[in-house]
């Protein structure tokens, strides 16, 4: 992971860190949603593990924490974060590998890591896990977040070491560590929604876990039901029945954020006019659109909703004929499937939907 990590931090930018050409405008879309999960800052002790640059360093500093020891194993991006934080004397830059790290036992309220745990063993992992529950004071939180399923950046990587687990790995994981009578309880997860709007990735997910006292509810990865080896449509996951508005999908169990609720394949309809048809899917990013789709499984059903109700991302990938539906947050069994229709503003047949977010 050293010699990944020197290939992408030889000038320490942030566009290296984020391995993302674009990464200026994504850090500032971001930031302020990261921040606004964690729990209030004023007076906590905080540790930042894989600190990078400083991101979010300066801005936990300056939200009224106690104190910020920002930890990160590559030179050159300990230097930067230090030099930005001059100024700030209750910030502390440790230049060290956080699989060789040691903290006192309870000696911080919020442990912090943006990107850390996907460049980190199974071991690794769990090791880290432990180390967290006992360097956290109890009542403290831990924040994470995490690329599942793909990479978030574009930048061209000679070799790539990452791990992209899926979502319920961290959860059952986490959820499961347990030291001195404590344990991790889950607050919430939820994806990133900048990366759902502007890369159209719902698989950067965040967790936040506070530190209780047993007993606690131990958490588990939910179990699936297993697709056949192979298979390009699966949808076990949802069901679908009429309600007094018609018809509408529903959760078949407890979906956690990033987990894929149904993936499936469609086919290009011809001498179909999807500004009259409603029930097709628009298959192109073209405006207007001209290239229409059915869709298999249950995607059909799904309903929309606004931003902040939708429950549901769907990934379309053209030039694959396929589609994914994730979830980018937390769905309780019974819970309807939302997603925002990505052509309610302009299709004729949508004027009325189109009418009610104005």
């Amino acid at each position: 992971m050293t010699a990944y990590w020197q290939e992408h931090s030889v000038e320490a930018t942030v566009e290296e860190m984020m391995l993302d050409d674009d990464a200026q405008k994504i850090h500032e879309l971001e930031r302020d949603e990261i921040l606004a999960m964690l729990p209030p800052l004023e007076g906590s002790r905080v540790l930042e593990l894989a600190a990078g640059l400083g991101r979010f360093t300066g801005h936990i500093a300056d939200a009224g924490a106690a104190a910020v020891v920002a930890v990160e194993f590559m030179p050159k991006f300990c230097e930067a974060n230090a030099a930005s934080s001059a100024g700030r004397p209750h910030v502390s830059v440790l230049c060290q590998d956080v699989t060789t790290l040691e903290q006192p036992v309870a000696s911080h309220d919020l442990v912090f890591s943006n990107w850390l745990l996907m460049y980190l063993s199974d071991a690794e992992v769990s090791q880290l896990a432990s180390d967290a529950l006992r360097w956290l004071a109890p009542g403290g939180s831990l924040f994470f977040r995490e690329s599942c399923f793909r990479q978030s950046g574009n930048t061209k990587r000679s070799f790539n070491p990452t791990h992209y687990r899926v979502p319920e790995a961290y959860t059952a994981l986490f959820g499961g560590t347990t030291y001195g009578g404590f344990g991790f309880e889950l607050v919430r997860s939820q994806s990133v929604q900048t990366y759902i709007e502007h890369k159209d990735n719902p698989g950067q997910i965040c967790w936040l876990f506070t530190k209780t006292a047993h007993p606690v509810k131990l958490l588990a990865a939910p179990t699936p039901p297993a697709p056949v080896a192979g298979s390009i449509v699966s949808c076990g996951n949802v069901y679908v029945m009429n309600m007094q508005y018609g018809a509408g999908a529903y959760a078949a169990r407890d979906i956690a954020a990033g987990e894929m609720v149904e993936q499936g394949i469609v086919r290009r309809l011809t001498n179909c006019d999807g500004n009259e048809n409603p029930y097709v899917f628009t298959w192109s990013d073209d405006i207007p659109n001209t290239t229409w789709a059915l869709g298999s499984g249950c995607a059909t059903f799904y309903n929309t909703a606004s931003e902040e109700e939708a429950n549901t991302h769907m990934v379309r990938f053209f030039a694959e004929d396929r589609f994914e539906i994730h979830a980018t947050k937390d769905i309780k069994e019974g819970d309807e499937l939302l997603h925002v229709y990505k052509s309610k503003q302009w299709r004729t047949c949508f004027s009325d939907l189109a009418a009610q977010d104005e």
